[in-house]
């Protein structure tokens, strides 16, 4: 499908006609300097949307830049080793937990390895890489 910010996500799901569930992934590709800092009208397509069958990637190596608005909206996190003292700050102050499962998936482990969040109905999962469940919250 063809879409536009002008034109419904629910007109989609009517011409998709119910044959089978509508799926669409929007990968924004570090474009953080290019995005308002609250989100704006993408902003409110990503949140509103969600419940509509789209799902948003979005990359970035500066979460502090990132609008609010899709972290507080965010099902899951990817998170490889941070050099930056400032970001990792910003994890440990809006993440429960943070410090421990980004020791226990990155420090610890060979290099390359990540930190899989995944926040799923109010309970936070920490994996190493997809992998290993380290622990919940």
């Amino acid at each position: 499908y063809e879409y536009s910010l002008v034109q419904p996500v629910s007109s989609l799901q009517k011409q998709n006609k119910g044959t089978r569930p509508l799926a669409i992934v929007l990968v924004l590709d570090d474009i953080i300097g290019k995005l308002p800092h609250q989100g704006g009208e993408l902003g409110m397509f990503i949140t509103r949307s969600r419940h509509f069958g789209v799902s948003t990637v979005l990359t970035t190596q500066q979460l502090r830049l990132v609008a609010p608005v899709f972290r507080e909206n965010s099902s899951a996190m990817v998170v490889f080793k941070i050099p930056n003292h400032e970001e990792l700050r910003k994890l440990r102050q809006e993440i429960a937990n943070f410090d421990q499962a980004y020791n226990a998936a990155i420090v610890q482990q060979p290099p390359y390895s990540f930190l899989y969040i995944r926040i799923n109905g109010g309970v936070i999962e920490y994996y190493v890489r997809f992998e290993q469940l380290l622990f919940k919250v």
